[in-house]
């Protein structure tokens, strides 16, 4: 059609009727210039006789319909806006708010483009037809997003059957969840460059297991990206919080607002740049708060105990040091609890780029990670969508064993036998993030070769586990390095050489001189003895030095039997740990012996 057909189109084309809605003194006018609301009033003629005419008192809002929680409380409306530009809000409005002076109600409304009419009378004719729409429509509003049910809420948008008739009714309004761009755009600007990049493969897999938490009947827990500044941490974060939209944060905050942001993303992703600028005390307290699901129990003002905060998702997190190290600067030391819900992964993949290994064409690693940002911040909110349309189809109990079975297969490809329960704890992690990216991959929203997901998984696991220092309990990997860490700073200085002293002064004997003229070295805080057996010291700590100090905060019984098994320590008779030794000048003592083997690190 030309330009100037095309214009007498359009100035022949017949406005579209309105359509309109009476009710109870209001009327909805659809369409047309005269999209509103109205309300009925009387006005007196000149003649003194009464006329009625439809008065304007706002822009386009309808009720949808009544709101309830799954108690029969918390009554509400589910309103319908339509801004300035046609776009469309819906609100589940509590009744509540219309107990005072309906100052809540207009803020809410305002907020969403909604346009008023200046005036007390249009005020109060607001109130008025908010309270009294009749609405034979019911749906079920709930104060948190996530799975309820078979349904999955968004606060804008519901997934699953029957996902009309539940709704979000958030306090404090609801979050952000942006949607921009295409997926399809998505899928071949961030994703497609993800492929040969474990770090990021890993990361965006992570961002989609939110979701099968629930299902798959696991608790909270997350993920550090450790490593030095400017190695493409970041950028994984942000292809991560690609696949909701949900905002990333700084871990720049207190417990009480981490407890916010995180009920906020429930069952979905929690993505938290800069370990390093929280406070240390916080991080000690953070720890265990993200990973238990569960706020602080608080009251209200009239003293009664208010909801605390709750949420169930996966977070992720960067920090140039891990968070043993941040707890460390307080002078606090990291409990075994705190690094299975949050464990770290060493940034730096290996390949001399940092977090990357394929850079897909682009000439350096800045340049890459450059190209990622840009379509990270114009394409996203999409891919979390897509999955969730698909996973709502699926039967609960089906989604629960395909979730399993995939986790199964995993742990037993890529998980030794003979670890400890915390390194299986953490696995059955890496497990559910491998199993939410072949999801995706196998739904077709994620465009990577199958075992992608699971492949990035395994390498991230590999180097979590050889950064941790093995397969055993953090209780005895600490203690074991502790006790390493004294011998090696304080070998020379806290334990006495009495048998090298005691051969001086035999060989000054031998050699005709005087045996008291030999200088015996002064020990301060002596710890225990050490002796030369061949060319490598072998070492005797006193059993209260080995409690009080070599093994301080440590279970020094644990950690003491663990190295006799290994043959670092040689054993007493019958079930005594320590053994008996004639010390020269302090005879018969009893004491752990420490074989050279031990700080060599070798396995007698």
């Amino acid at each position: 059609m030309s330009t100037e057909a095309l214009r007498l189109a359009v100035d022949n084309a017949q406005p579209a009727e309105p359509t309109e809605e009476v009710n109870g003194g209001f009327k909805i006018i659809h369409r047309g210039k005269d999209v509103g609301i109205y309300r009925e009033v009387e006005r007196p003629g000149e003649d003194g006789k009464v006329s009625k005419a439809w008065v304007r008192f706002g822009s386009h809002l309808e009720v949808l319909a009544e709101t309830r929680d799954g108690s029969g409380e918390a009554w509400g409306r589910l309103l319908a806006i339509c801004d300035r530009d046609g776009t469309k809000h819906r609100w589940s409005m509590p009744m509540e708010i219309l107990a005072g002076d309906s100052t809540e109600l207009r803020r809410g409304l305002l907020r969403r483009g909604f346009v008023p009419v200046p005036g007390r009378a249009a005020r109060e004719a607001l109130e008025a037809y908010v309270m009294s729409w009749p609405s034979l429509r019911r749906v079920r509003c709930v104060e948190r997003l996530g799975w309820h049910g078979q349904v999955f809420v968004l606060p804008d948008v519901t997934f699953g059957p029957a996902a009309d008739e539940t709704v979000a009714q958030l306090p404090g309004g609801p979050p952000t969840f942006t949607v921009k761009g295409s997926l399809d755009a998505w899928k071949q600007e961030v994703a497609r460059l993800a492929i040969g990049n474990d770090r990021l493969v890993f990361g965006i897999s992570a961002a989609f297991a939110g979701p099968l938490l629930h299902p798959a009947g696991e608790d909270s827990g997350g993920f550090n990206l450790k490593g030095g500044s400017s190695t493409g941490k970041t950028t994984v974060l942000r292809c991560a919080a690609t696949i909701w939209g949900f905002p990333m944060h700084s871990w720049r905050a207190t417990g009480n607002g981490v407890e916010a942001v995180a009920a906020a993303a429930n069952d979905t992703a929690l993505i938290m740049d800069e370990l390093g600028q929280v406070d240390g005390r916080d991080a000690d307290a953070i720890g265990y708060l993200l990973g238990n699901g569960t706020g602080k129990a608080r009251a209200r003002r009239d003293g009664t105990a208010r909801p605390a905060a709750s949420w169930r998702l996966i977070f992720l997190s960067s920090g140039e040091i891990g968070l043993a190290d941040k707890i460390a600067e307080t002078g606090r030391r990291a409990r075994a609890g705190q690094l299975v819900r949050m464990v770290d992964i060493p940034a730096d993949a290996g390949a001399g780029m940092g977090a990357f290994q394929d850079l897909h064409g682009h000439g350096a690693p800045a340049a890459f990670a450059d190209a990622l940002r840009l379509a990270a911040e114009a394409h996203t909110g999409h891919a979390g969508r897509a999955f969730l349309t698909e996973l709502t189809k699926e039967d609960p109990a089906t989604l629960a064993e395909i979730i399993r079975k995939a986790g199964a297969a995993w742990i037993a490809e890529h998980v030794p036998i003979a670890c400890d329960g915390q390194v299986r704890r953490v696995a059955g992690r890496f497990a559910l993030v491998a199993a939410a990216g072949e999801l995706a991959i196998g739904l077709g929203i994620l465009p990577w070769p199958k075992g992608e997901a699971a492949k990035a998984a395994a390498r991230c696991f590999k180097d979590w586990l050889t950064d941790r220092g093995g397969t055993d309990a953090h209780e005895i990997t600490a203690g074991l390095a502790q006790v390493r860490a004294f011998i090696e700073a304080h070998g020379s200085s806290r334990f006495e050489p009495a048998w090298e002293t005691e051969e001086a002064k035999a060989k000054a004997a031998a050699e005709g001189g005087n045996p008291s003229r030999v200088v015996e070295r002064t020990i301060v805080n002596r710890v225990g003895f050490r002796k030369l057996e061949g060319e490598t010291w072998v070492y005797f700590v006193l059993p209260e030095a080995w409690r009080s100090e070599v093994c301080r905060g440590c279970d020094a019984a644990m950690i003491a039997r663990e190295m006799r098994e290994r043959g670092w320590l040689r054993p007493g008779d019958g079930k005594n740990l320590p053994v008996q030794v004639r010390v020269p000048g302090v005879g018969k003592i009893r004491a752990l012996q420490i074989e050279a083997a031990f700080l060599a690190g070798d396995t007698a």
